[in-house]
């Protein structure tokens, strides 16, 4: 994630690719709320992922799927384009998910059909006339 989404240009670095372990990958953004990883479970699984507003630049990597225990992705107010990868859809604990304000299109029905019930799913389903992004089910 941080080489890919060219981390040294982040507005903050959040310890990434440090000794600290992933769970202190945190920082404070300018409203004073902890950005980063914010949560992680008793055994170590990241559980809430706040990177909003931090100048992530490119496609959102199909790897971010792996985070099984993900409850809560928050990418929303970046520079992310292309399609949001099925395998966000795939993360069966994910109840969660802003990617609001950034440039992404396609479609987000996995999302509606994949018997998850989530409490937040927001995109940029429409910005004026057109359609970015196909998505019944979003916020």
């Amino acid at each position: 994630l941080y080489y890919s989404k060219q981390g040294e240009n982040w507005k903050h670095q959040f310890h990434f690719l440090s000794d600290k372990s992933v769970c202190e990958w945190k920082d404070t953004d300018f409203f004073n709320e902890c950005t980063g990883v914010q949560e992680c479970n008793k055994e170590g699984n990241v559980v809430q992922l706040e990177l909003w507003f931090e100048n992530l630049t490119g496609t959102i990597p199909s790897e971010l799927g792996l985070l099984t225990e993900l409850k809560d992705l928050n990418l929303a107010r970046n520079n992310l384009f292309g399609e949001i990868p099925v395998s966000l859809s795939e993360i069966p604990t994910l109840t969660d998910l802003d990617l609001i304000r950034n440039d992404l299109t396609g479609s987000m029905e996995h999302f509606c059909t994949n018997d998850i019930e989530y409490e937040w799913l927001s995109a940029d389903c429409l910005i004026g006339n057109n359609t970015k992004i196909q998505c019944s089910c979003c916020h």
